[in-house]
């Protein structure tokens, strides 16, 4: 467990203002882990809700997306997607990154960005489509509506770790 954590800590030392990016299949692989290693006692003390009513990994945020767009950790897979009529493939699960200060959109008609800990936003799965709350499930949901893309704008400012790489 302790080894770990040590990778969180590593990939987040570039940029200490960041947060990490998964998908809603890594976290809960993430949860799984520490519960079956730690128990609820250590759980508890690295997920926590803190005074401003953001759930953090050990003191940090983060931001879940639908597992279509990110590897799930713990595992071998990759997601591959066309931007720019060029394939582009994503091999690591878990992102870490300043996105208020590393990130802008590409775009024709303005950028319109939103955070929020109340939203409610939608799940497709092989049960259907869902509807769930941020607010109820502690998750903080980010918006972001352009024309055309986004971009990060330092490469070297976001650390990643790879899909299998949790034990």
């Amino acid at each position: 467990m302790s080894s770990f954590l040590d990778t969180f800590g590593e990939i987040s030392t570039l940029t200490p203002s960041g947060l990490y990016v998964m998908s809603d299949k890594s976290l809960i692989e993430l949860q799984k882990q520490i519960l079956r290693v730690g128990g609820s006692d250590v759980f508890n003390s690295i997920f926590f809700r803190g005074a401003d009513g953001v759930t953090s990994i050990n003191g940090k945020s983060y931001l879940v997306v639908p597992s279509n767009l990110l590897p799930t950790l713990g595992t071998n897979e990759t997601k591959t997607f066309i931007v720019d009529g060029a394939s582009v493939t994503v091999n690591h699960a878990v992102f870490y990154v300043d996105l208020g200060t590393n990130f802008t959109g590409r775009i024709s008609g303005g950028l319109a960005y939103d955070l929020s800990d109340s939203a409610a936003y939608e799940v497709t799965s092989e049960r259907g489509t869902e509807v769930r709350s941020a607010f109820q499930r502690n998750e903080i949901v980010l918006r972001g509506s352009f024309n055309r893309g986004g971009a990060i704008l330092d490469k070297s400012q976001v650390s990643g770790l790879l899909a299998p790489q949790v034990s």
